[in-house]
C-alpha cells in the first residue's frame, strides 16, 4: 500500500506530470524501497521468491 502523505503535499502542474511522477515513485516503491512488514525486502523481492 502506497502511503497518501508522499503523494497530498505535492503539487503538479498537469495530468502528465502527475502520472509521470507517480509511476515513477511506484517503481521506486515497489523495486527498491525496503519495507519493515516483508523483512526488510522489496515487494519485487517477495514476490521473485514467491514466483
Amino acid at each position: 500500500m502506497v502511503e497518501k502523505r508522499n503523494f497530498l503535499s505535492v503539487h503538479y502542474e498537469d495530468p502528465e506530470e502527475a502520472l509521470h511522477n507517480i509511476g515513477k515513485y511506484l517503481g521506486f516503491y515497489n523495486t527498491k524501497r525496503p519495507h519493515n512488514a516483508l523483512g526488510m525486502r522489496t515487494p519485487e523481492e517477495v514476490y521473485l521468491s514467491v514466483n
